[in-house]
């Protein structure tokens, strides 16, 4: 049986507010509830974030950043629920296909 290969997804995000002059939210807070984030997810730095791949838990965690583009990396294609998912949102989904041998 093959091992289960790994998904990284990067974004970018443009910020549509902020919390002070100059300033950006880095990462969301919590509003009306918990806001879950994808398993791995990392600030790289300002408004570029990195994650392994969204689930549907991670949805409002993630509309919160106003992400512009995601970069799926992945030889596997974006699972079809995540792509309608970025579409609604109007995020540009990007696949790179990373091969089974890629270092």
């Amino acid at each position: 049986e093959p091992e289960p290969r790994a998904t990284r997804v990067g974004a970018v995000s443009e910020p549509r507010h902020s919390t002070h002059k100059g300033s950006t939210p880095l990462i969301p807070t919590m509003r009306a509830g918990i806001l879950v984030p994808p398993q791995n997810f990392g600030l790289v730095e300002d408004g570029l974030y990195r994650s392994g791949q969204p689930t549907e838990l991670s949805y409002p965690f993630l509309e919160q950043l106003q992400l512009r583009t995601i970069l799926h990396l992945s030889a596997d294609e974006p699972p079809a629920e995540f792509a309608s998912w970025a579409s609604e949102q109007r995020i540009q989904l990007v696949r790179l296909s990373a091969g089974a041998d890629a270092n």
